[in-house]
């Protein structure tokens, strides 16, 4: 189990007082300050991928990324793939994935990993065959994404969320996190039961 520096997510120093000041830069400068760590953990799962052998008599597309939406699994993908440079690359704005995503691995083109969506209204669409495949050693491996609840909105306000609307303002951020926390427990009980 990897554990990620804990990112202070407050909104920025200008004064305001909302959820949607927290910019870019605020991330970009936590991104750069755990430069180190995030290239030694991308290192170290790379490395591991490398040693893994696919069960014998199955090709497999490699490895498989779960987690509830807004996680990262397809930032790590893209980081896997050489799509993205985690030092170059401005974090972007969240878009949530539609279908199931693939992506070379960059070392060994020939090595796929499969991000399927994470949003838990997507999820039996799109996992069930995953999950399969996984049980029967058509992957490698499995990373599961969690974020400790600060999972991204998308292109809403936060102020449009379920957790604003019944706790409001003050109440906001401690009812989403419990809420994101509960959907990436239940994205471990849905591995599990499937293993």
């Amino acid at each position: 189990m990897v554990i990620a520096p804990q990112m202070d997510l407050t909104p920025n120093e200008t004064g305001g007082d909302s959820m949607d000041e927290v910019s870019n830069w605020q991330i970009f400068a936590w991104l750069w300050g755990q430069r180190d760590w995030i290239t030694a953990r991308v290192k170290e799962l790379t490395e591991w991928f490398r040693s893994s052998k696919p069960v014998e008599g199955k090709a497999g597309p490699g490895i498989l990324i779960l987690g509830p939406g807004g996680t990262g699994k397809s930032t790590l993908a893209q980081l896997l793939s050489g799509k993205l440079n985690p030092l170059l690359d401005l974090p972007g704005d969240y878009k949530e994935s539609l279908d199931i995503e693939k992506f070379p691995l960059k070392d060994d083109p020939g090595v796929g990993v499969v991000v399927p969506p994470g949003q838990s209204h997507r999820r039996e669409a799109t996992w069930t065959g995953q999950l399969k495949g996984l049980v029967e050693g058509d992957y490698r491996g499995v990373i599961v994404m969690n974020s400790y609840g600060y999972h991204s909105l998308g292109e809403i306000s936060y102020t449009q969320t379920k957790s604003f609307l019944e706790k409001g303002q003050d109440g906001f951020l401690p009812a989403y996190l419990e809420d994101r926390r509960q959907d990436e427990l239940n994205v471990l009980k849905r591995l599990a039961e499937a293993i």
